[in-house]
């Protein structure tokens, strides 16, 4: 009897190990604040996508390429 519940209680650690261990996804997708209303898709779709994100962000001189 002190053999299953030991079993037990040493299924329940490992469950409760696994469910606080794996990863956490947070918010993801594609941000529709950096989008630059102004250009078309078609014309330019980069600057379309991330053209006011590349107007107001930036780079310090320490990450520039």
């Amino acid at each position: 009897m002190l053999a299953a519940a030991s079993l037990l209680f040493q299924a329940r650690v490992a469950f409760a190990f696994a469910a606080a261990s794996r990863p956490v996804t947070g918010a993801w997708g594609f941000d529709m604040a950096g989008i630059d209303p102004s250009v078309k898709p078609g014309d330019d779709f980069f600057r379309y996508c991330g053209g006011r994100w590349l107007a107001t962000t930036e780079i310090p001189l320490s990450r520039a390429p």
